[in-house]
């Protein structure tokens, strides 16, 4: 089922499609019910909860897109950048302040079990726009501006 008629090879996207409605009948011997909605995959990843987090992850989301950066682009730094703020909470940090150089390797060094040595490599691309964004905005009084205080 997953051989191309036409071509006589292997077909991922007829695996693909094979596994989807492999899915829907699974579900419907188990609930009775077929489901039919679309669903996106993932979600984005966990977010962060602190205050100075949360706000760090929607100014770097803002200035994605006021830099004009494309959607997939966005979504794949900005998951990225999400996880480690995630991670700084994971181990008690809630400023980036008090964050060092040590946590970035620990957070890279913690996607490893998940992550292929080979795809590390993107998520180092990936998180290096962040890097760069955060050293940028520590400098005394950006935050306050950004944020219109004064």
């Amino acid at each position: 089922m997953t051989v191309s008629p036409r071509s006589g090879q292997f077909s991922a996207q007829r695996r693909f499609d094979y596994g989807r409605l492999v899915g829907v009948f699974d579900t419907y011997v188990s609930t009775g019910r077929v489901d039919l909605c679309c669903r996106k995959r993932g979600g984005g990843g966990p977010r962060p909860c602190c205050e100075e987090f949360v706000w760090l992850s929607a100014a770097w989301e803002a200035d994605m897109g006021e830099r004009g950066l494309a959607p997939a682009t966005r979504e794949a730094y900005g998951r990225v950048s999400r996880g480690y703020l995630v991670f700084l909470e994971d181990r008690g940090i809630e400023r980036l302040g008090d964050a060092d150089g040590a946590s970035v390797l620990g957070f890279l060094e913690s996607l490893s079990p998940r992550w292929a040595v080979s795809s590390l490599f993107w998520v180092v691309s990936d998180f290096r726009p962040f890097l760069r964004f955060t050293a940028h905005n520590q400098r005394p009084g950006r935050r306050d501006l950004m944020c219109g205080r004064t």
